[in-house]
């Protein structure tokens, strides 16, 4: 087990702050906004359909030209800066003036696009035997955040209301600068990863990858769904059932609680036993369920009730194994590349099922549940239809001593020779090597990490 250094702790447990905080700024005002937001002056469905998902657009187009100006101002800056114009954003849409200022908010939450950036940072912070954990550490908390912003959200509007939500999103924009100031060390050298950064060159070979195509797909028809949903699934719970949208939080609550407690033995099967791709087509069909329940029966207790239990579960197992799925396909020199893409289809997904969802409330609704419903069946086909991946992790290791790219070409053969090693990419240019590796080969025999470690070394 790797023990973190005192700077690799502080990064670690910083920057998932900083994401916890913005991603729940971000997502508080999910499970109320339509019904708050729909009494705005000027308000329409398709605009508010629009407000709700505005920050996808946004933040799909800043994201990589954010991570490459970070490269010459420095990290922290832009981590900063992004923070302050996500305050920015998240005080605007509090007034409310009208739904075109909330529009403007969320735009300007999206700006704060600063995700890339801040896993450069703790890159840049912490040594490559360590980014394993310090990612993990990372990922729970960005995990974690969409189910804590969805149960505060809803419990929280019964006394804040709309305009409070944004006023607290503000709040945790200004904690996170100061964490992010104070608690998160400097970066004093910054380094290029390919494991985490675009390379425009790559963009065509990994946007038609066979596996990596359906994978965002998938980000993208997950996040639409999600943003969709919820356009109109508050709604029938308000109008139809006639629960009081400051008592919304009653029915979120337990189904949340449900959802959470199914993720970790989905979790468990998925990488133990080798059922990753099982666990997320069975995912797919409890979300395909809980749509199909809402279409044909929208307005009972107990449809929206076993519905959101299933969509839920389906979405936080989703949420975690998807890209797991990706880390193990992905070409080793085009991970960046990869995680980008990936990102954006997943912000796109959220800003194009606004609109959708806004766009066919004036039609009653149910539209919005059919055509999520098609589009997650499509997802099932695709899914149904793609390899399992190979149980495998991937390493990385610096090697400041490379000669040219004829000695890069080297030491790779040299790592494919380490039997357990499935894949390895050495870039010359950034000075790192990726090794993918078979995972339980790995855990279970030390020889092969020593023996990475040990070449790893000698370069």
């Amino acid at each position: 087990m790797i023990e973190l250094s005192s700077i690799e702790k502080r990064t670690a447990w910083g920057t998932a702050l900083v994401f916890l905080l913005r991603d729940l700024g971000l997502m508080l005002v999910l499970p109320v906004f339509i019904v708050y937001a729909r009494e705005l002056p000027h308000s329409t469905p398709l605009l508010v359909g629009m407000a709700l998902g505005a920050y996808g657009l946004s933040a799909a187009i800043l994201q990589v030209p954010l991570c490459r100006l970070s490269h010459l101002v420095g990290r922290k800056l832009i981590v900063i800066s992004g923070l302050i114009v996500f305050a920015l954003g998240s005080y605007i849409a509090s007034q409310m003036y009208s739904i075109e200022w909330l529009i403007v908010g969320r735009l300007l939450q999206g700006i704060g696009a600063i995700g890339i950036v801040l896993l450069a940072m703790s890159a840049d912070l912490s040594r490559d035997v360590a980014r394993l954990k310090i990612t993990s550490i990372i990922g729970t908390a960005i995990g974690f955040s969409i189910l804590l912003a969805i149960v505060l959200g809803a419990g929280l509007a019964n006394v804040l209301g709309l305009a409070g939500l944004f006023i607290l999103a503000t709040i945790f924009a200004v904690i996170a600068v100061g964490i992010t100031w104070f608690v998160i060390p400097g970066v004093k050298r910054r380094r290029h990863h390919r494991d985490l950064e675009m390379r425009y060159g790559d963009v065509r070979s990994v946007l038609f990858h066979p596996v990596l195509i359906r994978l965002n797909f998938g980000a993208f028809v997950l996040n639409f769904t999600l943003v969709a949903t919820f356009v109109i699934a508050p709604l029938f719970i308000v109008d139809h059932l006639h629960i009081a949208r400051n008592h919304a939080w009653t029915i979120y609550v337990p189904t949340l609680i449900v959802a959470f407690i199914m993720l970790f033995p989905a979790a468990l099967l998925a990488e133990r036993y080798r059922q990753l791709k099982r666990m997320v087509t069975l995912a797919i069909m409890l979300m395909i369920v809980a749509e199909l329940l809402w279409f044909l029966a929208p307005s009972t207790y107990s449809t929206i009730l076993v519905g959101l239990i299933l969509f839920f579960t389906g979405f936080v197992v989703l949420q975690a194994l998807l890209p797991a799925w990706l880390s193990k396909v992905v070409p080793l020199d085009k991970k960046g590349t990869a995680v980008s893409l990936y990102t954006m289809s997943q912000f796109l997904g959220a800003f194009i099922g606004g609109i959708a969802g806004g766009a066919l409330i004036p039609g009653g609704g149910l539209q919005i549940y059919l055509v999520c419903l098609g589009l997650l069946v499509l997802w099932l086909l695709l899914a149904g239809n793609t390899f399992p991946p190979l149980h495998v992790t991937t390493r990385v290791y610096q090697l400041d001593k490379l000669k040219d790219n004829q000695h890069a070409e080297a030491v790779r053969k040299q790592y494919l020779g380490v039997v357990g090693v499935v894949d390895a990419a050495v870039i010359f240019e950034d000075r790192m090597a990726y090794v993918r590796v078979d995972a339980e080969i790995f855990e279970t025999r030390e020889s092969l990490g020593d023996a990475l470690s040990g070449l790893s070394a000698q370069v």
